[in-house]
């Protein structure tokens, strides 16, 4: 039973790390189209250039 529990908060902070993930992809592109810079918008987001490029 524990493991059942364990594995259940496993699964549910890859779903909210997942959707961290992705409301930060949209923050940056965002940011993008108001102008600023991969550099100040992988800093602001702290995402890898090549996360936001890709």
């Amino acid at each position: 039973m524990i493991m059942r529990i364990d594995k259940a908060k496993a699964i549910k902070k890859a779903e909210i790390d997942y959707a961290r993930k992705e409301g930060k992809l949209e923050v940056a592109a965002n940011l993008l189209k108001k102008g600023m810079t991969l550099e100040e918008v992988a800093g602001l987001t702290e995402l890898s250039i090549e996360q936001i490029t890709s």
